[in-house]
């Protein structure tokens, strides 16, 4: 698949998760949320198997299980966009911080399943390239990735912007 047509597959998304977060807002917000929280959950798992040195197939999970959240995501995180862009109506910069908080996402996800490659699986390291391989991986990616998934689900809370308004009057006392 060509990268003109991924981009353009990531912006469809998008549009379609607009369009159809118009018509059924309730349904896909739940949707939405549901698949942050799948997220969240995975990202959660690849960090449980990261913990200590183990070999065998838990190394292979952590090993192999951020390819997957990286493809969850990506397809997980325009569809959110999407949702979001459609749920506030009267904060329109607030929904843009919310897509851009999923966007972030994404990215965050693709760092740290980066740094992976930069570890002690591969070679030897010297002590402070091992101690800064630590900080970021063990430490900064994971808890920032944390951090933004559950700001995510945040953006994607139930609004009450489609309660119908409040109408001041006269007020009834017996």
């Amino acid at each position: 698949m060509s990268d003109a047509v991924r981009v353009l597959a990531f912006s469809a998304t998008i549009a379609v998760a607009a369009v159809l977060g118009r018509r059924w807002p309730a349904s896909l917000g739940k949707i939405a949320r549901i698949s942050v929280v799948i997220v969240g959950i995975a990202l959660t798992g690849i960090i449980a198997t990261g913990w200590g040195r183990r070999a065998g197939a838990i190394a292979e999970i952590h090993r192999w299980a951020p390819h997957a959240l990286f493809i969850l995501a990506w397809n997980t995180v325009p569809f959110t966009i999407g949702v979001t862009m459609t749920r506030p109506r009267r904060h329109p910069l607030v929904a843009t911080a919310y897509g851009l908080v999923s966007l972030s996402m994404l990215g965050v996800i693709f760092l740290a399943s980066t740094t992976g490659y930069l570890g002690t699986s591969r070679r030897p390291l010297d002590t402070m390239t091992l101690l800064r391989f630590q900080v970021v991986h063990y430490g900064v990616f994971p808890s920032l990735a944390i951090a933004i998934s559950a700001l995510a689900y945040h953006g994607l809370r139930s609004h009450r912007d489609h309660a119908p308004m409040r109408v001041p009057g006269p007020s009834v006392t017996t």
